[in-house]
Order: structure tokens, then C-alpha cells, then sequence
């Protein structure tokens, strides 16, 4: 295992929090399609119903197969536990993670230098362009640990970049 490789931190979704994200989603559905079945609506809500129902199904299918996942921070930048890299260290050019920012709940947001295919795993991470959140399910510690080493390690490349000695 090369230094680029060590794990420094990883951000992972408890089971407690796995599972009852996907509860919520599969009472959702169950809730949408019962009510267009018992009672139904204008036709184009009933359909749009169905459609939510069904939606959430796949929501919550989404949720199981993300919530096995995890998001690691290596000295390489981040990627997720199944290999697909998230954000390499040299396109980061900021990490956000204040009252005020735009991110997941218990998260950061981080902005790229350049920007990238869209992607989402629910309650983990998601990317769309030059922005990334990262969090949601994730315990509010392990995003903050996670957010603090990453901005430390983008503080230390904008030192070693703007020293003329190195």
C-alpha cells in the first residue's frame, strides 16, 4: 500500500441510520400507492401518485445499496469504497462545511477546480459540476473530522505551491 493509498479518515452511514432511511422511503411509497388505489384522485394526480410511489420504491433500493458504501479521504483526495474517485486532491480548490453553506446535512460541499460528470449516491455524497456535497446519513463528527483534514490538506498544498524554495 503506497502513502497515496493509507486511509487517513473515512465517513460511513451507521445501520441504525440505513435502515430508517430506507423505512421512510418504503412507508412513502406504500402511503402514495395505498392512497391512489383506496382513494383515488383526478386521474393526473392518480397517475402522478403511482409515479411517486414507485419513485420511492427506487429511492429506498438506492438508499440500501449507498448506505454500504463509505467515503474515504486518502492523501490522493476522495473517493468511495468501491474505488470511484469523488474528488482527486489537485482538482479541490476549496472545502466548505460553515453554518451558512450550501451542503448536506451533517456534511461539506467541496468546489473543484474543473468540473465533473454528475453523480449521486443518496444519503453519501453527490456531484453535480464543479460541486460536491458530501454527508446526509453520515455522522455530524466523522463529516466535520473529514472536512477539517481535507481543508488542511488543501491549506498545505497552497503552501507548498506558493513556496518558491520547494
Amino acid at each position: 500500500m503506497t502513502n497515496a493509498d493509507e486511509i487517513i479518515t473515512e465517513l460511513r452511514i451507521s445501520a441504525l441510520r440505513r435502515v430508517a432511511g430506507v423505512v421512510t422511503f418504503l412507508a412513502l411509497s406504500v402511503v402514495l400507492l395505498w392512497v391512489s388505489v383506496q382513494r383515488p384522485p383526478i386521474l393526473y394526480l392518480q397517475i402522478l401518485m403511482i409515479a411517486g410511489g414507485i419513485g420511492a420504491l427506487f429511492g429506498a433500493r438506492a438508499v440500501w445499496r449507498s448506505g454500504a458504501d463509505a467515503v474515504v479521504l486518502t492523501a490522493a483526495g476522495l473517493h468511495d469504497t468501491q474505488g470511484t474517485p469523488i474528488a482527486p486532491i489537485e482538482e479541490i480548490e476549496a472545502v466548505d462545511g460553515g453554518f451558512f453553506a450550501f451542503r448536506p446535512s451533517n456534511g461539506f460541499t467541496v468546489r473543484l477546480r474543473t468540473g465533473a460528470s454528475l453523480q449521486w449516491r443518496p444519503g453519501l455524497w453527490w456531484r453535480i459540476g464543479r460541486r460536491i456535497g458530501v454527508g446526509g446519513m453520515t455522522p455530524r463528527q466523522s463529516g466535520k473530522l473529514m472536512s477539517n483534514l481535507l481543508g488542511d490538506m488543501i491549506k498545505e498544498r497552497a503552501t507548498q505551491e506558493n513556496d518558491p524554495q520547494r
